[in-house]
């Protein structure tokens, strides 16, 4: 009496640990095509019986809201074509009469399937055993039954992986497999996550059948079964097994295509919720599918893919892109020249002149690679300066203290906003971005630049008070202006030293000594230094104390430099709340487009979200303007 007891006990602890092996007459989801987005099509194989005598009516919910049914057709005799395995448990403990009634339910199994299907028979015990390779033969799949025989220990896992790898090859897109077994696994190397990875990765349906023993593990097979897309079944009696293959024989024939409208939530996965009702009985099925509108947004790999296959199919989208990213240039550094430069004076003309004169001495000395760059730059410095704009150029780059000429710069910044449009145009495939992209490297290298501009000359107002100190002090000694200047070369750092040595350098070369510092006040843009120089000047032409007036202009500029500090310091909160709020917008919408493009996306799409961008971008235009009027205070 104990072995009985023993063995109810094993079973009543099975059912109760494991619902799902007893999930017998369900509907499952088989696939999902998403290709109409927002209609949406599902493939449910329907439970043997199910619509016998009745036509099934079908309803959907996805993420918790009813769906439109557009369609349910039954598929019949016009469905694919399946590939089954029959994946029989041959280790010991189904020596016997289990492996008899196994070897009968899968011959009932073959007999019931379509004659446009193909089975392929394996075993496994330690080791996975293919005993026929896929046949449409009746009876040849009857003679490979025959010589499945029963031995060793259960290697379910490994068996699973193997038939994965075999299954996964065939044409079909419809595979399956029908597992019978009556134990737990004992001896497999592999894990039951890599298995059931395996399984979904190959787009493999397992329909487990369980033999209730002491040895039997419900947990495992219905693991399996639900992360296929499957179920679980199990049976007591080994000789209902073949009514239970039979039944999933009809269940794979019996399928329905169901049609409905997505409702486009804003989410990243749908989790849809099927109810059939035939007959007055009611089956249901779920599943959970990644949201279209996630598909839809490039991924940075599969946009290069995209774009290789567009370019060898067609290499002309390579030049009109390249085109565009020109054109786009063109026309922006046009309009900003057009707008924000001055037209040309006769003496415009003339610095012009003598700008292409010595790019063509320049050029003469080159040859080889060189030369055709040299071309280059003489083309783009000519366009600059037919507008002025090589001028300006020029000064900022004298003011930022960077050792290039006008024509250098601009051709560095040409061929880099030229390569970054090309290289965002090959590697994302958008248009817009790629144009978005043109736009910031166009302007980001501008904006640098006047940002070097007023840090290099906040540094020299900041030494200005202490060299016009070390320079009375120098005069106050006796030396001479140009003396005191060479002290200055020497003692003060950069951006000082630098001026003052070029200074130096022009009256050295017979520039008179006003000259030279009024070119250097020009050059730096300083309204301090400026009315230095004008202070000087006004003392050389009328006589006085020249230390005197330096030493007064020195307290002048240190009071106004602390008074300006003091400004800043009252003015920092209302600084740094304009700098929140202007990137505040922007922080969000990139947040949204990672975490839910689609949601966002309508912003750009949709020609009110279109209106609404626009409105919100004038308007923080506006707000950036109104901020930075009420932060800055001229002292």
């Amino acid at each position: 009496m104990r072995p009985r007891i023993l063995v109810a006990l094993v079973v009543l602890l099975m059912v109760l640990a494991a619902p799902a092996w007893a999930a017998e007459g369900e509907l499952v989801v088989r696939s999902a095509d998403t290709a109409d987005f927002p209609e949406i099509e599902l493939t449910m194989m329907l439970p043997p019986g199910s619509a016998a005598g009745s036509t099934p009516a079908f309803a959907v919910t996805e993420n918790g809201v009813e769906a439109e049914v557009v369609s349910a057709q039954p598929l019949g005799e016009d469905r694919e074509s399946a590939a089954v395995l029959l994946l029989i448990d041959t280790s010991g403990s189904m020596s016997g009469e289990p492996l008899a009634n196994a070897r009968d339910a899968a011959a009932r199994f073959i007999a019931a399937m379509g004659v446009q299907d193909v089975v392929m028979v394996a075993g496994f015990g330690e080791k996975s055993t293919v005993v026929l390779p896929f046949s449409r033969d009746e009876a040849e799949l009857r003679s490979a039954l025959a010589g499945l025989e029963a031995s060793g220990e259960t290697a379910l896992y490994d068996a699973l992986l193997v038939s994965a790898k075999s299954l996964g090859a065939v044409p079909q897109s419809h595979r399956i497999i029908v597992l019978l077994s009556d134990g737990g696994d004992t001896v497999s190397r592999s894990s039951l996550d890599d298995a059931v990875t395996a399984l979904r990765d190959a787009g493999i349906t397992v329909f487990a059948v369980g033999l209730e023993s002491p040895e039997a593990s419900p947990a495992p097979l219905a693991s399996i079964a639900e992360g296929t897309g499957g179920r679980v079944m199990a049976t007591a009696e080994p000789a209902e097994v073949g009514t239970i293959f039979e039944g999933i024989a009809a269940e794979i024939q019996n399928q329905y295509v169901v049609g409905y409208r997505s409702n486009s939530p804003q989410t990243k996965d749908l989790e849809i919720d099927v109810v059939m009702t035939a007959g007055g009985s009611t089956n249901r099925a779920e599943t959970v599918l990644p949201n279209p509108r996630y598909a839809q947004t490039p991924v940075f790999g599969e946009g290069i893919d995209r774009v290789r296959d567009e370019v060898s199919a067609n290499p002309l989208y390579l030049t009109a892109a390249v085109a565009f990213v020109f054109f786009s240039v063109a026309l922006l550094v046009g309009g900003v020249l057009a707008l924000a430069v001055r037209g040309r004076r006769p003496l415009d003309q003339l610095r012009l002149y003598d700008q292409i004169r010595d790019s063509a001495d320049a050029l003469e000395a080159q040859s080889g690679p060189d030369a055709a760059s040299g071309k280059m730059r003489e083309a783009v410095t000519y366009v600059a300066g037919k507008r002025g704009f090589t001028e300006w150029l020029r000064e900022r780059l004298e003011r930022a203290g960077l050792p290039l000429r006008p024509g250098e710069y601009i051709y560095a910044h040409v061929l880099t906003v030229v390569a970054v449009g090309v290289a965002a145009q090959l590697l994302g495939g958008r248009f817009l971005i790629s144009v978005a992209l043109v736009l910031l490297t166009v302007v980001v290298p501008l904006l640098a630049l006047e940002v070097a501009v007023s840090r290099r000359t906040r540094a020299f107002e900041e030494q200005l008070p202490e060299v016009l100190s070390l320079v009375a002090g120098s005069l106050r000694a006796g030396w001479g202006l140009m003396q005191a200047i060479d002290l200055v070369v020497e003692e003060m750092g950069s951006p000082a030293s630098d001026e003052f040595r070029r200074v130096q350098t022009e009256v050295r070369l017979g520039l008179p000594v006003e000259s030279a510092l009024e070119k250097m006040a020009d050059r730096l843009g300083s309204d301090d230094f400026s009315w230095t120089v004008a202070a000087i000047n006004i003392q050389r032409d009328v006589g006085g104390n020249l230390a005197e007036v330096l030493d007064i202009v020195s307290d002048t500029m240190r009071g106004r430099t602390e008074l300006r500090r003091h400004v800043q310091a009252l003015t920092a909160e209302g600084r740094f709340s304009a700098v929140i709020l202007l990137a505040l917008p922007f922080l969000e919408g990139a947040v949204l487009m990672t975490i839910n493009p689609g949601y966002i996306g309508r912003l750009f799409t949709h020609p009110v979200g279109v209106m609404l961008a626009a409105v919100g971008a004038l308007l923080l235009v506006i707000g950036a303007v109104w901020l930075a009027r009420i932060a800055r205070i001229e002292v």
